[in-house]
């Protein structure tokens, strides 16, 4: 096979990159420098080692990550040998006699020990002997070896890729060495990106981009014996997800492993959503390319507020989300949890998930909305008529059980065969009212009240009675336990009067303290109603002084407590 330039712009599939890196390696191909790019994660030099190994090739390796100089990656070169036979594979290396390759690497190191002994000056080793190390290595280990050269994008600044290559042009001429790169063209920077197409046609003979399928980089993660193998991967085949990152496919498996103990007694359906919904929390995490930023998407309002805002960036990143499988549900905060901080409240996703999987063996509501599904997802055949009559169906019986995210799901398909639903959505409403012991759920349903204006009157009605029945002590906790708090527990805790929190202060509690110090902690505007209120009591009586400041750590004597 004579020497030629190969370039391949598209992205190859894992089993065609391998073919192209064995026919590299064949001794009669007259091809150099082999260069591997493809995005991160995707399992690059995974491939290469592992077909190395698979083919019992012998190599020395290096990652640039960090090396600052040519002299540095000889030396890193020469300590990473990979001698591979069938025997080291299989574990039997140590009954096996030393190989010719490692005993002359023996002798080297022995060479290098005794020249760094008489080239350094008081055992601190020279740059000129550490040039002459180098020198070393590669005229008496390197020669003629296949070498593989990885993380280019990520070497020191004071490694220049121009010198880098410079250095892999030598290996070839003069020392008839065969180079394997291994890189990710989309990290480097401006400068690195121009001396690469300066350089490549001079030294690359073969350029191939790793892009596997879904399908290929699953498998290697995900075995067929997966009790959820099947629900894994037609979930990441999705068309707007199509990750093939094997990173974060380790941490997807991480994170199911963690809570599948959790939900293997619910419903396969429910078990599924789950599943499902912690895929994408990781996703949202971990994969770069995803479409959807776990950070951003915290960073927004509850979705029922959402409802009301006027950014439709905001509205429709949330509602992406929900159709990926998102809930905001309190399962949802301890996947959350668990993906940032590899701990979480196990017993609340069993609860919580407990409740979902009641409902459903009471109502079947997730079941036959996949059967509603079925007339929109499985064929282009099914009529609007059919799928009418489904929906109808299923909402005439099932209206007042559905949650927001599901009525959200059927007006999106309603709206494609134009069908009226918003006799359903104002019965849905009015069991809201009815229903529902929280202002701040009510409120946030404003914007879809205001299709109904009869409802509202009822709206204000209910709010104003469940006000009159809240607490400092009730809302407080409330919105500390969801860190920071809606805007209506917000506005509640700061119109209390100093009144107010002073009888507050007195009533007891066995949570008073705790919520006393968090509350004081906020930086609201109630915050500093409470500590005035703390001060005024602590002025009344000695036992009261001591309690503030050994307690709450608010000094009387100190005037600017007083200040607020």
């Amino acid at each position: 096979m004579t020497n030629h330039k190969s370039t391949s712009k598209a992205g190859l599939e894992r089993r065609r990159v391998e073919e192209a890196l064995q026919a590299f390696l064949a001794p009669e191909n007259e091809a150099k420098v082999f260069a591997l790019k493809g995005d991160w994660g995707v399992g690059k030099t995974y491939l290469v080692k592992t077909l190395l190994l698979n083919k019992n090739k012998e190599y020395h390796y290096s990652s640039v990550f960090g090396i600052s100089s040519i002299d540095e990656l000889k030396i890193q070169l020469w300590s990473n040998f990979q001698p591979i036979t069938k025997e080291e594979k299989s574990g039997l290396w140590g009954n096996q006699k030393p190989r010719k390759g490692l005993r002359h690497i023996k002798e080297i190191s022995e060479s290098i020990e005794k020249l760094t002994k008489g080239s350094s000056l008081g055992g601190i080793i020279t740059s000129s002997s550490i040039s002459l190390l180098s020198n070393v290595i590669i005229n008496n280990t390197l020669k003629g070896k296949l070498i593989c050269i990885d993380d280019l994008e990520r070497s020191s600044k004071k490694l220049r890729l121009d010198e880098l290559l410079g250095f892999v042009e030598s290996l070839t001429e003069e020392y008839k060495c065969k180079i394997i790169l291994i890189f990710c063209e989309d990290k480097f920077d401006e400068e690195a990106k121009k001396i690469l197409n300066e350089y490549r046609e001079k030294v690359i003979d073969i350029e191939v981009k790793l892009d596997p399928s879904v399908e290929e980089n699953f498998h290697l993660e995900f075995d067929k014996d997966d009790p959820d193998e099947k629900i894994i991967f037609n979930y990441l085949r999705n068309e707007y997800i199509q990750t093939n990152n094997i990173r974060v496919l380790k941490k997807i498996r991480w994170v199911l492993e963690k809570i599948r103990p959790y939900i293997k007694d619910f419903l396969p359906i429910i078990q599924k959503q789950i599943i499902e919904e912690a895929i994408f929390i990781s996703l949202a995490k971990f994969d770069k390319k995803f479409s959807i930023d776990l950070d951003r998407l915290l960073s927004l309002d509850d979705y029922q507020q959402l409802l009301g805002s006027e950014k439709d960036e905001d509205r429709n990143l949330y509602f992406a989300a929900m159709t990926l499988g998102y809930s905001g549900s309190p399962i949802s905060d301890e996947i959350v949890h668990l993906v940032e901080t590899s701990i979480c409240d196990y017993k609340k996703i069993s609860e919580t998930g407990k409740q979902l999987n009641d409902r459903e063996q009471q109502n079947r509501i997730r079941e036959r909305l996949q059967e509603v599904y079925v007339f929109y997802s499985e064929s282009f055949g099914s009529s609007e008529t059919e799928l009418c009559k489904k929906v109808i169906e299923f909402l005439d019986n099932y209206c007042l059980f559905i949650e927001f995210g599901e009525l959200r799901e059927l007006e999106n398909i309603t709206q494609a065969i134009d069908l009226d639903m918003s006799s359903y959505k104002r019965t849905w409403l009015k069991h809201q009212v009815d229903s529902s012991d929280s202002p701040q759920s009510l409120n946030y349903l404003r914007s879809l009240f205001q299709e109904f204006p009869d409802l509202m009157s009822e709206v204000e009605e209910k709010i104003k009675s469940i006000g009159e029945t809240m607490s400092i002590t009730q809302v407080l906790s409330k919105s500390l336990q969801n860190k920071s708090g809606s805007e209506i527990e917000t506005n509640y805790l700061n119109e209390r009067t100093l009144e107010d929190y002073k009888e507050w202060l007195l009533e007891r509690d066995p949570d008073k303290y705790s919520l006393i110090k968090q509350g004081l902690k906020t930086g609201k505007k109630y915050s500093q109603t409470l500590k005035q209120a703390i001060i005024e009591l602590a002025q009344k009586s000695k036992l009261n002084a001591m309690r503030a400041k050994y307690l709450y750590d608010i000094d009387i004597e100190n005037r600017d407590n007083s200040e607020v």
